[in-house]
C-alpha cells in the first residue's frame, strides 16, 4: 500500500474540517485552521491514499469513492511552542483518520513524517506531546507503540463529553532528512 502525504494548505481546510467533525468530538472554527496553517511554527499534513487503477475489489472501490469525495484520508496538526521551562516542544493539537482508512498505516505515516519534519525544522525540540482521552485505550496503545509515554493526568481536559486526559510525550532526537532517507511507501508533496 502506498500513501501520499502533503503539507496542508489553506485550500485543504474544508477537507480537514470534514474529517475532524466526522471522527472527533473536538472541533474548531475556520479561523483556527487559517491561523494554524499560516503559522511558521506549525507542521500540518494531510494524507491521501494512492490507489492503483487495477485495484477492483469492493473495499478498494469504497476507499476510492471516499477518497474522491472527502479528498483526504486523514490529517495532523502540530505546533511548536515553549513549555513552562522555556524548552521547545511540539504539540499535536489534532490527528484524525476516517474509519475506513484506519489500521492501514495512515496515522503512523502522519505522526512519523511530522516528527521527521519537526526534526528538520528545529534541532532543539525536547519532545512531541499530545493529549488523549483516558478512556481511549486504542489510541493510548497506538501512541505507546510509537514511543509516547503517559506523563500526567489533566483533569476535565475534554469538554464534549467532559473527560480527563493523559498528557503523553515522546522525547525527540535529531532526525535525518526525509529527503536523504526516503520511505518506500510514503511520498511527500510540497
Amino acid at each position: 500500500m502506498s500513501v501520499t502525504l502533503s503539507v496542508a494548505q489553506l485550500a485543504d481546510i474544508e477537507a480537514i474540517d470534514r474529517c475532524n467533525r466526522s471522527v472527533l468530538p473536538e472541533n474548531y472554527p475556520r479561523d483556527f485552521y487559517e491561523a494554524f496553517l499560516q503559522s511558521p511554527n506549525s507542521i500540518s499534513l494531510i494524507v491521501k491514499p494512492a490507489l492503483e487503477e487495477e485495484q477492483e475489489d469492493e473495499r478498494k472501490a469504497e476507499e476510492k469513492t471516499a477518497a474522491a469525495s472527502d479528498e483526504i484520508a486523514g490529517y495532523i496538526l502540530c505546533m511548536l511552542q515553549n513549555d513552562k521551562k522555556k524548552a521547545v516542544v511540539a504539540h499535536i493539537y489534532s490527528i484524525g483518520v476516517y474509519p475506513q482508512f484506519r489500521r492501514r498505516g495512515y496515522a503512523s505515516a502522519l505522526l512519523k513524517t511530522a516528527e521527521a519534519l519537526l526534526g528538520e525544522k528545529r534541532t532543539d525540540i525536547k519532545c512531541i506531546s499530545l493529549h488523549v482521552r483516558k478512556k481511549n485505550k486504542a489510541a493510548r496503545k497506538f501512541y505507546a507503540k510509537l514511543g509516547f509515554g503517559r506523563t500526567k493526568v489533566v483533569k476535565k481536559y475534554y469538554e464534549k463529553p467532559r473527560e480527563d486526559a493523559y498528557l503523553m510525550k515522546k522525547p525527540l532526537k535529531p532526525q535525518p532528512s526525509i529527503e536523504k532517507k526516503p520511505t518506500s511507501n510514503v511520498q511527500i508533496k510540497w
